[in-house]
């Protein structure tokens, strides 16, 4: 048995497994995105995306959005500040991580177009098969979970698998934009969204960010519970087994 006071600390540093890539093509209204269902999820369906019509207000931590603007270059800018504004890249961990817009268009597709389509590509690795795709798909924009870089290059060649998948996509006129630890220590966000996962509903879980952001931070950060990792105590004692089959499909969930 579990007790609710034994679980183990929810933290999300190393590399997750390579999820399918996702798909998202916007032409009119805008996307919005509910909250605690993070891009990266297994689970997101198209169910999930609603229309609904932009204004100037500032965006809600439940209604943000991702706008069409005419152009891609104008569209690729639309989605790195929605980006931004769903999960800015002040609260990702600086100390050792690399994140927000890695790879972006080239200055000659801005300036007179590219053959993509305002479509955006999500995955959580970029690797050869996911490049296939989002070329293969027209799409404009990659949204990467894991950074494509993280140390300084030296060279860009083609000798290096991932400097290639770079080059291709540079010659494509494709961005790629990475978030990883500010989405996960985003209010709603990747942590958050594991916790929605085992908690089930109980909404008597008290839950806590493991390891608060103490630096200072933006203004419209202040106040929130932000930083890396969530911590949960449950309402009642469960099974591990029962923890277990909440996160996991079914078929990998085996009597003991």
């Amino acid at each position: 048995m579990l007790t609710a006071r034994k679980l183990p600390l929810l933290t999300f540093k190393k590399p997750s497994p390579i999820l399918k890539p996702k798909y998202i093509s916007i032409t009119t209204p805008a996307t919005q995105y509910p909250r605690a269902t993070p891009l990266f999820s297994h689970q997101h369906s198209a169910a999930q995306i609603k229309s609904f019509t932009i204004n100037s207000s500032k965006a809600t931590p439940s209604a943000r959005s991702i706008a069409t603007m005419a152009g891609t270059s104008s569209f690729n800018d639309t989605v790195v500040q929605a980006m931004r504004e769903l999960y800015p890249e002040e609260l990702a961990d600086k100390s050792w991580d690399n994140t927000g817009l890695l790879l972006d268009q080239a200055p000659s597709f801005s300036e007179q177009g590219s053959n993509s389509k305002p479509t955006v590509l999500l995955t959580n690795d970029l690797t050869k098969p996911v490049v296939d795709e989002a070329l293969k798909k027209g799409a404009s924009v990659i949204i990467c979970y894991h950074p494509i870089i993280f140390k300084p290059l030296k060279s860009l060649t083609t000798k290096d698998p991932m400097q290639a998948q770079l080059l291709r996509l540079i010659a494509a006129g494709v961005s790629v934009y990475c978030p990883h630890t500010a989405v996960d220590a985003a209010v709603g966000g990747l942590n958050d969204w594991l916790c929605d996962i085992l908690i089930d509903g109980d909404k008597e879980v008290k839950r806590a960010v493991a390891e608060p952001i103490t630096r200072p931070l933006s203004q419209s950060l202040q106040g929130q519970e932000v930083g890396y990792g969530r911590v949960f105590e449950l309402s009642q004692s469960i099974t591990l087994q029962t923890l277990l089959k909440r996160s996991l499909p079914a078929s990998e969930v085996k009597n003991t």
